[in-house]
């Protein structure tokens, strides 16, 4: 059965209404990921049901809920939703219900923000995806996405106990402090995705500030830590997994990152235990061995897979293909 019900359009393609279609787009994610949707996708879905209650200030945030949907006898039957980023677009949640996969919905909708972002003049619109997700992958590869990174996040069921080395010092990153945390990052970062611009540390945009604004109402609060070249970020949740997001410069790796950890392991005990998520790029070996020893296990691998726009042609295949046989397309919202 299909999930929201809809004035307007009866059946195919309408621009999301955050007004109206967040709280229909949050029950089409829960049916179509079912359980691959995890601890992170969960807190995600009640965040957009909590935004759903913003009304008016759905609208002053922009395109950061901009999207589109597919509808079937004005009912929600597909997703896909496009985020401004600074320079580009992020694309996530692109999901078809069950019972209307395999008719071209996830295409559609893909083409859909690809259009969008050429008359935006965007150049580029990026996407993450599970690197076992081979007919997602291959439905992006036909329009024109490229792999250019990927992470691998890393559960941690429960705060464990450990006595961990200091290291290097580690002071705490205050917000004033943004310039910092983005060269950190930016220093980081593989070069081919050094162009994708915001990353941790940079300083917000309005729509983005906002956005920040209306998270920390709802309990969340983040804190940076450096040590040398190198940086840890925790994020608290008020609903889902803590989330942990590491960047280590190679020189310092196996030597800093028990440091950092130790501070984010004296702040998590004094919140509620919801465990916590570390992202970490797989090439960090040494960092991952650190983690596994802290108690972390390695859950699942994200590709991001970006297409460039120049001068309003991305080259992609327009067709008639039938969707893959998985229609979640398995992006994922950050």
């Amino acid at each position: 059965m299909a999930t929201g019900v809809l004035g307007g359009v009866e059946s195919g393609l309408r621009p999301f209404n955050p007004m109206g279609d967040m709280g229909p787009v949050a029950d089409l994610i829960e049916v179509a990921f079912g359980v691959d949707l995890g601890p992170e996708g969960r807190e995600a879905v009640r965040g957009m049901r909590a935004a759903a209650y913003g009304g008016p200030l759905l609208w002053i945030l922009g395109d950061l809920f901009s999207g589109y949907v597919w509808v079937e006898e004005k009912r929600v039957v597909g997703n896909v939703t496009l985020s401004r980023s600074r320079g580009g677009y992020l694309v996530s949640n692109l999901a078809v219900h069950p019972d209307y996969r395999r008719r071209g919905i996830a295409r559609r909708l893909m083409e859909a923000v690809i259009d969008a972002v050429e008359e935006r003049r965007a150049p580029w619109v990026a996407l993450e995806v599970r690197r076992d997700n081979r007919a997602a992958k291959g439905l992006y590869e036909k329009l024109g996405f490229v792999r250019v990174d990927a992470q691998t996040e890393m559960r941690l069921a429960e705060t464990v106990a450990l006595v961990l080395r200091e290291g290097p010092s580690v002071r705490e990153l205050e917000p004033t402090e943004w310039r910092e945390g983005y060269r950190l990052w930016k220093e980081a970062l593989p070069k081919e995705t050094a162009f994708l611009g915001t990353r941790e540390g940079s300083k917000p945009d309005l729509g983005e500030g906002l956005l920040a604004w209306l998270w920390d109402l709802l309990g969340r609060r983040r804190y940076r830590w450096v040590a040398g070249g190198s940086m840890l970020t925790l994020r608290l949740s008020w609903a889902g997994p803590h989330r942990l997001e590491m960047v280590v410069q190679g020189e310092e790796r196996g030597r800093v990152e028990e440091g950092l950890l130790a501070k984010a392991f004296s702040i998590l005990p004094t919140h509620p235990p919801r465990g916590a998520v570390a992202r970490i790029y797989p090439s960090y070996l040494e960092t991952i061995r650190v983690l596994e020893r802290c108690g972390f296990i390695e859950e699942r691998t994200l590709e991001r897979m970006i297409l460039r726009v120049k001068g309003g042609k991305n080259g992609y295949s327009r067709g008639e293909d039938a969707d893959p046989e998985d229609d979640r397309g398995g992006t994922d919202h950050r």
